[in-house]
């Protein structure tokens, strides 16, 4: 695989090249929030996706326009976002409220609630098939396969919710108490501070900022 040269056309677009085989989402330049007209700044971006359709189409690759996103992201979480949209061979993208990229959700306002929503949905649905088989399963095992479907989902990139209030996390923290009353096989009115001790699994909040240290 080649990597991707910084060409004069891209430079002189005043937008920074990419380094990536492909853009999810393309993100705004740092001079939204200026004077700029929005109109000078839909072209650099639409010229410099141009330029990189242009270099990957010689290396007989393609930017797939069908999965490129444009999220917004406004100077203040409350600021509206100003009419926006770029025009890439042919093809219109407009803004969306949120985006995928490496597996993380993205919403303007960087609150990562749909994030959490989904990871708390998917393990919750590990649990509750995991809970199913759990008679069957040695009190390792379980631990074996919660750690595999439950504590890696929530350790994945788990530094982006830094900063978050606790009430943002809760449905990650009570993922994770679910988790350790399965492998002891304990009610849910049991006290959840114990049983994280013995496993030696710190709070989600606690966890975060370990790992910031």
């Amino acid at each position: 695989m080649l990597p991707l040269e910084e060409d004069e056309d891209i430079r002189d677009t005043g937008v920074e090249a990419e380094e990536e085989e492909e853009l999810a989402e393309p993100t705004m330049p740092k001079d939204l929030d200026n004077k700029a007209p929005t109109s000078e700044i839909q072209t650099k971006v639409s010229v410099c996706l141009s330029d990189i359709a242009a270099w990957m189409s010689c290396r007989h690759l393609k930017l797939n326009m069908t999965k490129t996103e444009l999220l917004l992201f406004p100077p203040k979480p409350a600021s509206p976002l100003p009419p926006f949209s770029i025009s890439v061979d042919n093809t219109l993208i407009l803004p969306v409220p949120s985006a995928r990229n490496l597996g993380v959700i993205f919403d303007s306002a960087l609150s990562f609630s749909a994030h959490i929503q989904q990871i708390a949905k998917t393990c919750r649905f590990f649990l509750y098939n995991i809970n199913k088989i759990r008679p069957v399963l040695s009190e390792d095992a379980t631990k074996t396969l919660t750690q595999t479907l439950i504590t890696s989902r929530l350790d994945y990139c788990n530094l982006l919710l830094a900063g978050l209030p606790l009430s943002h996390l809760s449905p990650l923290q009570s993922v994770q108490n679910s988790a350790a009353r399965l492998i002891f096989r304990q009610s849910r009115y049991t006290h959840i501070s114990p049983l994280l001790k013995s496993l030696h699994w710190l709070p989600i909040h606690f966890h975060i900022r370990f790992k910031l240290l």
